[in-house]
């Protein structure tokens, strides 16, 4: 049967940022919302920030007057087992953000600030879902502007559906994807319509697609890694090519991540700002010069400053200024302000980016090697994706940087739209998923790498010196010294686990004899607790730790 029309809508829910775009069925056509409230000036994407009014009342996206909004509560959706912001901020005080590398403690400490504005009476949770509700409501009032003949007949009985397409950090665990689901819920979206989509995967879709269609350069057997610079997380997969129509890819190794997005450069930049004109002047200065100084940074000199040159002379790079905006602040020709502005030398800008390229660079590198050491060939290519992965300064930098184990150099790619990448990838996988019928989520990818550990307690005979103390227990029924609270992982982390291809255990379970045949039957249907670890080495114990 064909399927239904429909509106294909993706929405990526980013730490810093958000797009949306979508798909009518009907027509064939795909859009990306580039109006948001509050804009004067089109854009690919919306901040990820809200505030609450003292009515309650929830402000979105480009928010005019607020001195300090609520942002980053996305990356809080995968730090489970709390009951309230005083739970999460003592996590947060004693344990690294769950998943991602490196040195945690700018992203901490931030996360930390952030969690303790969050209203009386919510969690990270309620502000995803009353962000997405926002979002949502104005995604669909912007679709049904644009084509007012789909106005009348959306969602209604018999008429156009609209699914829903939200993608996951490839990061987040279960929980924290349960987390966003249960957000577009309560945000009033349908869970029959919801369906949930790797980050990295889809842009692996649009970008690999891309490719293959436009330059006809992909291969069977290629591999190539997509990095997503975003705002406040760095997290890249590789994938190799399997089939290029329709297009297939396996994973190659687990997807990483970082917090060394580009808000570290705004930080640094701020820093560097009162280094040299003075706390106490930069304190002085009202919120909306340093508004006018900021925006400069962000859309002036982060996504265009690329050095003239790849030597190290640092003669050469106190010649050249670098000009921005500093209205508030009285001339001072010796700290380099004049008619408000001040300068830099090419050497003070490229120590605000290279340490997080640095970063950036060794995370890119240690994949490159991981994926090689499965015994796969070279990486092919890079692409970079995400607000920040059109930075030529960026790709300059992991091109001389990150290499193959031979050597060999890595191309570097740059689409257009980089930062629509995610969002345009999964509205396609959408529609694939509702042209074929499809309600659970299958992808590109026909082989993924296991990011956990799934398995189930037991009691096995008990071996002295092998099995701890405190788990011996006497079998009621055979008189036998057994241990309890045994871990039998039935998938291990880092394991291939192939589309469509199911796993089968062999489990026993005792019934007792002398019941009717019907309680009999309903004693041999049971049920076992799933447990989840992100350990390395799955361990065999039951109540360690890591273990949820």
């Amino acid at each position: 049967m064909h399927p239904q029309n429909a509106v294909i809508l993706a929405i990526e829910l980013g730490t810093t940022f958000s797009a949306a775009a979508w798909h009518d069925t009907a027509s064939g056509k795909t859009y990306c919302i580039r109006h948001w409230p509050n804009q004067s000036q089109s854009s690919e994407k919306v901040p990820t920030a809200l505030s609450y009014t003292s009515k309650g009342t929830c402000q979105w996206g480009h928010l005019r007057s607020t001195a300090n909004p609520l942002k980053f509560f996305m990356l809080l959706l995968n730090e489970g087992g709390y009951m309230s912001s005083a739970d999460l901020l003592q996590q947060l005080e004693t344990e690294r953000l769950t998943g991602y590398s490196g040195d945690n403690t700018t992203g901490l400490a931030i996360l930390r600030s952030m969690t303790q504005m969050i209203p009386e009476g919510k969690k990270p949770a309620d502000l995803a879902a009353d962000y997405l509700r926002e979002l949502y409501k104005y995604v669909v009032e912007r679709l049904s502007e644009a084509n007012p003949t789909l106005k009348d007949n959306l969602e209604s009985e018999g008429g156009v559906s609209i699914k829903c397409c939200l993608t996951v950090p490839v990061i987040f665990d279960d929980k924290g994807k349960e987390m966003i689901k249960q957000a577009a819920i309560d945000a009033g979206i349908a869970e029959k319509h919801i369906y949930m989509i790797s980050e990295l995967e889809a842009a692996a879709m649009h970008c690999l697609t891309d490719l293959n269609e436009t330059k006809g350069s992909l291969k069977v057997g290629d591999i190539y890694m997509i990095v997503d610079c975003g705002g406040r997380t760095v997290d890249l997969m590789s994938y190799q090519v399997t089939s290029t129509e329709p297009l297939r890819v396996n994973e190659c190794t687990r997807g990483t991540g970082g917090l060394y997005g580009s808000t570290l450069l705004n930080r640094e930049f701020e820093a560097l700002v009162i280094h040299r004109i003075g706390k106490d002047a930069f304190d002085q200065m009202d919120d909306e010069d340093r508004q006018v100084m900021r925006k400069d940074f962000e859309t002036e000199i982060k996504p265009k400053f690329v050095p003239d040159h790849d030597d190290n002379d640092d003669d050469d790079d106190d010649d050249v200024v670098v000009t921005c905006a500093l209205p508030g602040v009285p001339d001072n020709p010796k700290r380099g302000v004049w008619k408000k502005k001040i300068t830099f030398t090419t050497k003070e800008v490229k120590g605000i980016f290279e340490p997080t390229f640095t970063k950036i660079a060794e995370m890119v590198q240690k994949q490159v090697i991981a994926v090689q050491e499965t015994g796969r060939k070279n990486v092919d290519g890079i692409i970079l994706v995400g607000e920040f992965g059109s930075s030529t300064y960026l790709a300059n930098w992991l091109k001389a940087n990150v290499r193959n184990k031979d050597g060999t150099e890595i191309k570097l790619i740059r689409p257009l739209a980089s930062a629509l990448a995610v969002v345009l990838g999964a509205v396609s996988l959408g529609v694939q998923m509702h042209l074929s019928g499809e309600t659970s989520w299958r992808g590109i990818a026909s082989c993924r790498r296991a990011r956990y550990n799934y398995g189930i307690s037991i009691a096995e005979p008990f071996r002295f010196g092998f099995h701890p103390a405190n788990k011996l227990v006497m079998d009621p029924f055979l008189g036998t010294l057994m241990c309890i609270d045994h871990m039998n992982w039935f998938i291990r982390r880092g394991e291939d686990i192939r589309q469509g291809v199911g796993i089968s255990v062999d489990l026993g379970c005792r019934c007792p004899i002398g019941d009717s045949e019907e309680v009999q039957k309903e004693q041999l249907v049971f049920e076992r607790t799933i447990y989840v670890s992100a350990e390395d080495t799955a361990p065999m114990d039951r109540e360690h730790p890591s273990m949820y």
